[in-house]
């Protein structure tokens, strides 16, 4: 039992959320917009129409004067089509037809929203009742007189005209004489002046005739009897008719009139008075989209009157005689209330939860009785104010009406209102459509820390009511509003998702990712935004589910970086186990020598007379000058170097009895000196000495370190290794080759007031000891060809070649 129960619950919870997902569009009336008048002759066929938009298709009944009309064989309505059609008009059926469009929604009760049109209203179009009884009307000549159109009923249709005629014939209008004689809007014949020639008997009397198209119909005769006269001079204009304070109903055409008196008997002039007509601020009025005034300006005509138009405008005329003072002719727009701005009840869509509120706001035209307080309608029936107080809420003047916290499955409906005045009614009409909101199904995190690589999560997803055909995507990012996406972003289709792939962009694309990313997700009803910040930060946890797809990536990267790592140092240590700091023998070690300990206490001073230690003065004496083996026969200046004096002192020649190293405050430059030739300036580069199997490049003489602020060559660094240092390119002949002076470049860079060379070889010691000492030699070793110059412009020679060690040097050898 319990599992069917369950089961209907299931079926029940389906049907509901099913039916809240349809699409429900209550009924919108769409024809007829505005309030109309059909006039119809005795005995016609009248068909009224009305026509409405809903979801599903509303059906249509029809109410008369307030009431509702049920279908007839006299009356016959469609509800499907929503026509009614009279099928013979009568004096019955004159009255005002309102229109009903009404669709159901499924609930308990079944929602059945209904919407009203505006009035139509019927009139049975006729024409005046018995004719009048014929008048005799005497007049002087070059007078004016006005003959009436008498009627015992006026004419009701949407067009009334007078005509005169002489006689019965109505195929002979009578001759209005140039404009001599008018016919006003109420059938009245003026005559400005009057003639001998107007005196008219029966049977040709003067007749007016009432017309309501297709109907005409006499309703009276007039004789006229015309007395003689003599006019020596002109006669004055004067105002013989006007209808000022004519009533016309708002968006009508306004007529406005004046009739003047006035003849002039001066053939060289008009015999009428001229006429001219101002507006309500006294500007004259010509024709125009506006204003129409007829061939003789007796008539004004204003198109479609506005509630500005109102006021008070101005007539004259002017002969020879005189010109008249303005004469005022006033208008008076009427109307039923109109609607303030935003004030007319409107079709709501509104989304699930929130208030909809309807207003019934209107107001009489200036200087109207004001509107009485609205009356409220819901489905076409009256709302009573106190109805369910927490649902509806009725503001104190009663021109607005809250429906709280709407609800799809109860609350679709149409609301209307009347607002009266002297005039007549004004009735409005609005429904209440209720939609799903916008629901947020994923969003990104709110902030994300990011760092290079890492992917930004900018994926919105969104769904709403069934009958929102679409949602609209905007994206702001730092203010900047962008109709499609972001900068940078990507939109992957298929998983329905959108990022920014920072490890393709550059360091400053990666830079400028960093912001407030907010999207606005809206239609015509609802709005609602998602914001998310991006933070670059070291150690930033990636996005979430963004950088899924590079963590792998990043791993493998990780552990190749450390491998590559463990083996350089692996070599490394290898390496300095295998050389020290020199590449000394074991025999040496063996047998007691320290080469770094002595080097690191005593330098190289252990190994020369004590006359010759420096002290940190410069000496007093001239160094020794070392004679140059197998010199080049031409420097830069054409001449062997000479003694370097350039203010400074020479270069003394490292560890050569019985000379001890120079510092002078750091390591001096190894200049070369000889007793032939001239000083050695800084313009000049000195030559280089070779002998036969020397190699001269960095792969052989690689050279690493050095301390003070000069760059010296050679010299003993504080850590007793043996330093070289090379100069800037200097101009170095090769013996082997024939093509003059090559470029070497040194290592490292050389920062001394002047470039030194730095490759020599000296005589032996003249009084060379008797026993062996420690020192630095040359060692011929042979050149393999794995030793060859990578330098393309470099010799390139088998043979052998020198290299420095550190060893016992026996006398008569070559020491450096």
């Amino acid at each position: 039992m319990t599992s069917w129960l369950l089961l209907a619950s299931a079926v029940l919870l389906l049907t509901l959320v099913s039916g809240l997902q349809d699409i429900r569009e209550p009924p919108r009336i769409t024809k007829p917009d505005r309030p109309l008048k059909v006039y119809a002759l005795l005995g016609d066929r009248v068909e009224l129409q009305c026509q409405a938009l809903g979801d599903p298709a509303p059906t249509y009944t029809w109410w008369k004067n307030g009431l509702p009309l049920p279908s007839s064989a006299e009356v016959q309505i469609d509800q499907t089509a929503g026509t009614l059609t009279i099928m013979s008009l009568t004096t019955v059926h004159e009255a005002d037809y309102t229109c009903l469009a009404t669709n159901e929604f499924p609930g308990t009760p079944p929602l059945r929203p209904t919407s009203l049109a505006p009035v139509i209203t019927v009139i049975l179009q006729r024409i005046g009742g018995a004719l009048a009884k014929g008048v005799t009307v005497n007049g002087t000549e070059f007078q004016y007189l006005s003959l009436q159109c008498r009627f015992e009923e006026a004419a009701v249709g949407p067009h009334v005209f007078y005509k005169w005629y002489q006689g019965t014939d109505t195929t002979l209008p009578l001759d209005m004489d140039g404009d001599r004689l008018y016919i006003d809007t109420e059938g009245t014949l003026h005559f400005t002046y009057l003639k001998q020639t107007d005196s008219k008997e029966l049977p040709r009397a003067y007749f007016c005739f009432q017309e309501v198209l297709p109907l005409m119909k006499q309703a009276s005769n007039t004789s006229l009897t015309v007395r003689p006269a003599t006019v020596s001079s002109a006669i004055a204009p004067r105002l013989r008719f006007s209808n000022s304070g004519v009533k016309v109903a708002l968006y009508q055409t306004a007529k406005l009139e004046c009739v003047f008196e006035g003849y002039d008997p001066n053939p060289n002039m008009p015999d009428l008075p001229q006429i001219t007509w101002k507006d309500t601020s006294l500007k004259e009025i010509v024709n125009n989209g506006k204003y129409q005034l007829s061939d003789d300006s007796r008539r004004l005509e204003i198109l479609n009157v506005q509630e500005a138009d109102e006021g008070d405008y101005s007539c004259q005329a002017s002969n020879s005689a005189q010109t008249t003072a303005n004469t005022f002719v006033t208008l008076d727009v009427t109307s039923t209330p109109v609607w303030n701005p935003d004030g007319m009840p409107s079709y709501l869509t509104v989304p699930d939860g929130e208030d909809a509120i309807f207003r019934c706001d209107a107001r009489s035209l200036v200087d109207e009785t004001p509107p009485r307080t609205p009356d409220w309608f819901i489905n076409g029936q009256p709302f009573v104010p106190g109805t369910d107080p927490s649902k509806f809420v009725m503001s104190s003047d009663k021109k607005q009406l809250t429906i709280r916290s709407v609800q799809k499955a109860t609350d679709i409906f149409c609301v209307q209102c009347r607002v009266s005045n002297h005039v007549g009614n004004t009735w409005g009409d609005g429904c209440l459509n209720v939609i799903l909101p916008i629901t947020i199904t994923y969003q990104p995190k709110a902030i994300q820390d990011i760092n290079k690589g890492d992917a930004v999560d900018l994926t919105v997803r969104a769904t709403t009511d069934a009958s929102i055909s679409r949602l609209v995507y905007i994206w702001t990012f730092n203010n900047v509003t962008y109709t499609d996406t972001p900068p940078f972003a990507q939109v992957d289709p298929v998983q329905n998702r959108m990022f920014i792939n920072t490890s393709a962009l550059s360091p400053d694309e990666f830079k400028s990712v960093a912001g407030v990313y907010t999207c606005r997700i809206y239609h015509n009803y609802q709005s609602v935004t998602v914001e998310t910040e991006v933070f670059i930060e070291p150690g930033g946890a990636p996005v979430a589910g963004g950088a899924f797809e590079l963590w792998m990536i990043g791993l493998i990267v990780g552990i190749l970086l450390l491998l590559l790592l463990f083996i350089v140092c692996c070599i490394v240590i290898c390496r300095k186990k295998q050389e020290g700091d020199y590449n000394v023998d074991k025999k040496e070690v063996a047998a007691g020598y320290h080469p770094k300990k002595e080097l690191d206490e005593n330098r190289f001073d252990a190994y020369a007379p004590e006359e010759d230690k420096y002290d940190g003065k410069m000496p007093e004496t001239s160094p020794t000058i070392f004679t140059v083996e197998n010199p080049v026969p031409n420097g830069k200046n054409g001449h062997i170097p000479a003694p370097y004096t350039n203010g400074g002192p020479p270069s003394p020649y490292v560890n050569v009895p019985p000379h001890s190293p120079y510092t002078n405050g750091g390591p001096p430059s190894p200049y070369m000196n000889s007793p032939t030739a001239p000083p050695y300036t800084n313009e000049d580069v000195p030559a280089i000495s070779f002998t036969p199997g020397d190699r001269w490049g960095s792969e052989t003489h690689s050279l690493d370190s050095y301390q003070g602020e000069e760059q010296p060559a050679p010299y003993i660094n504080e850590n007793g290794s043996l330093v070289l240092s090379y100069p800037e390119p200097a101009q170095l002949a090769d013996r082997d080759h024939n093509d003059g002076p090559r470029d070497y470049q040194r290592d490292p860079a050389y920062t001394n007031t002047t470039p030194p060379s730095s490759r020599r070889s000296v005589t032996p010691d003249p009084q060379p000891p008797t026993s062996p000492r420690r020192g630095v030699t040359w060692e011929e070793i042979p050149i393999e060809g794995s030793e060859m110059s990578e330098d393309p412009e470099a010799p390139q020679r088998s043979g052998s070649g020198r290299r420095f060690g550190l060893r016992d040097v026996m006398p008569g050898e070559t020491m450096i």
